[in-house]
């Protein structure tokens, strides 16, 4: 837990707090750490600030990786865009009198000045206006990292909760891998997961907010969310989904399908189902095609590589010929990322 105030307030109370709480002087960027014994000033320092959003201590190891201390994660949505930035407790841009302090990797942080970044509307951000996912909810990870060039930090979001460095900075606005940056990066420059919130994009490109609650610590999983995948039973046969839902965690995304359809005569060829995000590489995964009246039920393997998992049962569709029957295929596995 943090607390906040100006140094000569902290002077006048001089309370005791409890054990492992950190207080902040706003005006000086200086923090003491309770040991739930002494008053604050009996403390000493472990902190002093040293420029806009300069190293802290060297004692960072006491600011927990990741954790915002003194701020929020606050998106908005206006006129389709959406923003995402950092606020104080009291909902106030970052300044010297009212500052955030975040630890990226082994130095801790104070953000003293406005910290945001917008997603403009008729942009296919991340691919998350795409058939797959537009209008579908996405839950979105923040980050904050810091750049070594000009010793600045800068506000990134992705649809991935895994990232360590900028590298997927580079790879541009529609990637869906994209990190989103408030500030171009060195590819190396170091980020951390601060939280995540969730919004959706519509299939002309234009933001919503979620009223899924944000979560304002680092976190490296999605929630299970669902998407739209194309489908392609085979050939005739008429298809459709009734579950596609995934689950991002850490590098892995775990797919939970169930689809079904329609036979009609002459069916054969591939079958082929959207995977809601691209895997690492080529993979074996088990799914189960039922079907009558000809030949049963049966469990196969599917091939899933880049972007589909694909069956290609070729001719054995031709025993469907003359022969209407439902279809059903069920797949429930985990893939990596990267």
């Amino acid at each position: 837990m943090a607390t906040q105030q100006t140094s000569s307030a902290w002077t006048s109370e001089n309370p005791i707090l409890a054990n492992g709480e950190l207080g902040l002087e706003t005006d000086t960027g200086r923090v003491k750490l309770w040991d739930g014994v002494r008053q604050w000033t009996q403390l000493s320092y472990f902190a002093s600030g040293v420029g806009l959003y300069g190293d802290l201590s060297a004692q960072s190891s006491l600011a927990p990786t990741g954790h915002l201390l003194g701020g929020v994660i606050t998106p908005s949505v206006a006129s389709g865009t959406l923003t995402v930035a950092i606020k104080t407790l009291s909902g106030n841009d970052p300044s010297v009198s009212e500052s955030v302090i975040i630890r990226i990797g082994d130095k801790t942080r104070r953000i003293v000045a406005p910290l945001s970044l917008s997603l403009d509307s008729g942009t296919n951000h991340m691919q998350a206006g795409s058939s797959l996912f537009a209008d579908h909810e996405i839950d979105y990870f923040v980050y904050i990292g810091h750049r070594f060039s000009d010793d600045t930090l800068f506000l990134g979001v992705s649809r991935f909760p895994h990232y360590l460095d900028s590298a997927h900075a580079s790879d541009g606005a529609t990637a869906e891998k994209y990190l989103a940056c408030s500030n171009t990066p060195s590819t190396t420059d170091p980020v951390e997961n601060v939280g995540r919130f969730s919004a959706s994009l519509s299939g002309t490109y234009a933001w919503t907010l979620s009223s899924s609650a944000t979560v304002q610590r680092p976190i490296r999983t999605t929630r299970v969310l669902s998407y739209s995948p194309a489908l392609d039973l085979g050939g005739a046969i008429l298809s459709g989904y009734e579950e596609a839902r995934y689950q991002i965690h850490d590098s892995f995304v775990r797919v939970d399908f169930y689809a079904n359809g329609r036979s009609l005569s002459g069916a054969a060829g591939t079958i082929g189902v959207s995977l809601p995000v691209a895997i690492n590489s080529y993979t074996i995964t088990k799914f189960a095609i039922l079907y009558t009246p000809t030949l049963g039920n049966t469990m196969g393997m599917m091939q899933a590589f880049s972007d589909r998992m694909v069956y290609n049962n070729g001719s054995s569709f031709a025993d469907f010929a003359g022969n209407e029957a439902t279809v059903y295929l069920r797949c429930n596995e985990t893939f990596s990322i990267e």
